[in-house]
């Protein structure tokens, strides 16, 4: 049957059971009728702590992407189980692709602290169609703050981190998460950004699972998408405009000339200048100039704070400008942006890290500028025929998580583990969760595993197996190294 999409308000009718019996820890409470659907709410020690509009939203495009449908918010139309597991069913009719979807969800009270929801689909009208879902995490009342695995107090969009983990803590100390099964399960990866050795590391044209995490602080959620992708459209860019020279920072530079004629001389490492950009997350940008110098130079975006020092290496690496000793050489690249985390971006000119001490060079560049390409969202996960896709997740409850970066990874950590199963010591736990972070697809369209050491070497592809391998036996337990490679 067709669920309306409208229905966002719940009749909140409690059903055959009540969660006394799982008061210590975390349990599962459906709520709804037939009429208005079923959805469920997570809670702990006896109080509610998620309260979401609906089980999930997904869209859908048939194979050549003509049409298009969507299921807002959905809700079940039946359900079995208890306090500690729950399967939610029903269907929902996609009219614009004349194709009906099956549809289950199944919770499992995994430990006391944490649950697992599995959402599957399943179709067999039409040959394929491509489909994405947001699975999202709402506090039942405003949260005291929003944390992620690389910020304590988390200032929201699109988070691009090691370690795909969010959420919210509540004002009554309560640490509420959300996460992910391994990329290789449910189909993402991180890589934004490829091989190059001629100059720095462009963005693929298609970037996939840009909005993985996501903090909205506007309507206090935390969401994880599956199978999105971030497309560059052929259309102009948009010019982003410089600002003055005045308000560059300039570290062992005198004078950094104009916007349209830079020279700089440099004598010491990471001397350059900052140039602040008003760059959003969630976008890719291109750098294009002409440039003369004798030795390689840095071109680096970063996220930065209000006296320059840097929060995070928005390339992901001390990406450098090939030497032009010979004359002027045209430079250009394309950089994808996540979430700023500190006050603003800046493009970073001068020299690399691993310039020596006391290296006197100049640099000239011309024509810089900075434009925002043109890109779009669209579905890429494949839904074949008569053929189940599921996605895992998992939500977490701790009432004594301390309120710090170390208390927020290692929660997330620690959960994750117990949630996929592992039996270990806490260290152990660690390790496994990190492995299984850092284990995706290939790329967007290849759903190979691909095993990668840091979010630092995404781009590089199939040759990191050879680090993994290494580092998987570097592991001083024998089980620990044979389950984790397994």
């Amino acid at each position: 049957m067709k669920i309306s999409s409208g229905l966002s308000f719940a009749i909140l009718i409690l059903l055959s059971f009540t969660p006394q019996s799982h008061a210590s820890g975390v349990s599962l409470q459906v709520t709804g009728d037939k009429i208005h659907g079923y959805s469920t709410t997570i809670v702990f020690k006896g109080q509610a702590i998620t309260s979401n509009p609906g089980e999930f939203t997904a869209s859908f495009q048939n194979g050549s992407r003509e049409l298009s449908a969507r299921i807002e918010n959905w809700k079940a139309t039946a359900w079995t189980g208890d306090a500690h597991h729950a399967t939610l069913t029903g269907e929902a009719y996609l009219d614009a692709l004349k194709t009906n979807v099956e549809i289950s969800l199944d919770y499992e009270v995994m430990s006391s602290n944490v649950v697992r929801k599995k959402i599957s689909l399943k179709q067999t009208d039409a040959h394929l169609l491509y489909y994405q879902i947001k699975n999202e995490l709402r506090p039942t009342e405003s949260p005291a703050k929003f944390w992620s695995f690389d910020q304590p107090d988390c200032k929201g969009g699109p988070l691009h981190e090691y370690f795909p983990a969010a959420g919210f803590r509540t004002k009554d100390g309560v640490t509420v998460g959300l996460l992910t099964d391994a990329g290789y399960r449910n189909l993402w990866n991180r890589t934004i950004r490829r091989d190059n050795a001629e100059s720095v590391k462009p963005a693929p044209n298609e970037i996939s699972d840009v909005n993985l995490e996501y903090v909205n602080r506007t309507d206090n959620s935390v969401n994880q998408t599956f199978g999105e992708e971030l497309v560059v459209d052929p259309l102009p860019a948009k010019p982003v405009e410089l600002p003055s020279v005045s308000s560059w920072h300039k570290k062992g530079v005198l004078n950094a000339g104009t916007a349209d004629n830079i020279r700089l001389n440099v004598h010491q490492r990471d001397d350059g200048i900052s140039i602040p950009l008003p760059l959003t997350g969630g976008e890719i940008y291109s750098l294009s100039f002409e440039c003369r110098a004798r030795r390689d130079f840095a071109a680096r975006f970063l996220d930065v704070d209000g006296e320059f020092h840097m929060a995070k290496d928005l390339t992901l690496f001390n990406d450098r400008v090939p030497k032009s000793p010979a004359g002027w050489t045209k430079f250009e690249t394309t950089v994808y942006i996540p979430a700023l985390q500190a006050k603003t971006a800046a493009l970073f000119l001068g020299n690399s890290g691993d310039f020596a001490e006391n290296a006197s060079e100049t640099i000239e560049i011309k024509g810089l500028q900075v434009q925002r390409l043109e890109t779009r969202l669209q579905p890429y996960h494949r839904l074949e025929m008569d053929h189940s896709e599921t996605k895992t997740s998992f939500i977490f409850a701790d009432q004594e998580v301390p309120d710090t970066i170390r208390g927020y990874r290692l929660a997330s950590e620690v959960h994750l583990a117990d949630g996929l199963g592992f039996r270990g010591t806490d260290p152990e736990k660690v390790l496994y969760a990190d492995v299984m972070m850092l284990s995706w697809t290939a790329e967007p369209h290849v759903a190979r595993p691909l095993l990668v050491p840091s979010i630092f070497y995404g781009a590089a592809g199939e040759m990191y197996l050879r680090d993994s391998f290494y580092t998987a036996q570097g592991l001083n337990n024998r089980e620990l190294n044979e389950s984790i490679f397994d």
